[in-house]
Formats: C-alpha cells, structure tokens, sequence
C-alpha cells in the first residue's frame, strides 16, 4: 500500500501522540497500511479515497442499482445488455437515472432482470478523507502500537491483581464509526 491509499500518516501519528519521531517509521507505516486495508474491509470498498470504477452487475427488476464504492460522485456509463457486448445502443441516457444520496444509482425504469447485464463506470471516494475516520484510525494505530511487543496478548494480569482485556480486532467505537461509510446493502 502506498501513502496515497493510506487514511493517515507516520507524520499524523507522532502529532498524536506528540513525538516528533522515531525509529519506528517503518512499523508505523507498516501498522498505518494493515489498518487502511481492515478499513476499507469492514467498509466493503476498495479505497477511501477517489477511484475510476467500473462494475458489472446482475439485473434484478428494481429501480436501484447499488455500486461497490462510495460516495458515488459521478457516473460515466451506464449499459445494459444481456449478451455483455455493452455497445452504444445499451448505453442508457443520462436524463434516466440519478445517484442518490451519493451512494446509489436510481433509474427512472427497471433495470431488467439477467446475470451481469449492467455495466457501470463511475467516480467514487473521497478527495480528503472524513475527519472521523482518521481520528478513529489514529486510535487503532496508538492501541496497535501500544502493543506492538506483546501482540497476542489478550489478558494480563496487573501488579495489583487486577486483569486487563485487551480486545483483538478493530474497537467497538471505530466500528461505530465506520459503519456510517459501510456499504450500503439492497432491501
């Protein structure tokens, strides 16, 4: 992963955690990419960040047609056609169908019925990635780094008794967070 696929920076952690830096860029970097990819997983998108997609989809009857990224900024192309030749004449006419809340596309028709008949090409993603999902990242890579010399551990017991639980995965507050980005699923 490169840093322009990267939610934040080495250079955001240290502010973070006001150090000016350290050795440790390459495990920073390192934790930085694993979390962008657990994101953009749990998210169920390719990237955060503004992408030219294009999408094949089966036909299902409605009128909605729900793509894999987001927020959908513009579309290029939609075609529909049960051969996959996708020629001029399956183009539909950009006056049928709008996006719709910047995660969908609506058409003014139905979408017929087939498997992988739609092909779509659009823009989606973020030009500067929302504030909350960078906090929530930069927490992530804090507990991550935190526990970057005991990383299996899940219990310890403390020097007055007391056990701490030190939960694996993403935390419930990121994943509250992020689950206003998730994808969004058809009815």
């Amino acid at each position: 992963m490169s840093d322009a696929t990267a939610i934040t920076t080495v250079a955001e952690f240290y502010q973070q955690i006001s150090v000016d830096g350290s050795e440790d860029d390459a495990l920073i970097q390192g934790l930085i990419d694993r979390e962008t990819e657990m994101f953009t997983k749990y998210c169920e998108i390719e990237s955060f960040f503004i992408g030219t997609y294009i999408e094949q989809h089966d036909g299902n009857a409605t009128h909605n047609l729900f793509v894999k990224n987001y927020p959908v900024n513009s579309i290029a192309e939609i075609a529909v056609d049960s051969d996959w030749l996708f020629a001029t004449e399956s183009v539909i006419d950009t006056s049928d169908y709008k996006i719709v809340d910047d995660r969908y596309v609506a058409y003014k028709s139905l979408f017929s019925s087939g498997l992988q008949n739609i092909r779509i090409t659009y823009t989606a993603g973020y030009s500067v990635i929302p504030v909350d999902i960078v906090a929530v990242m930069l927490q992530e890579i804090v507990k991550n780094y935190a526990r970057r010399k005991e990383p299996d551990v899940v219990i310890k017991t403390l020097t007055d008794g007391s056990t701490h639980f030190t939960p694996s995965g993403l935390m419930p507050s990121t994943k509250q967070v992020l689950d206003k980005y998730k994808k969004m699923r058809a009815n």
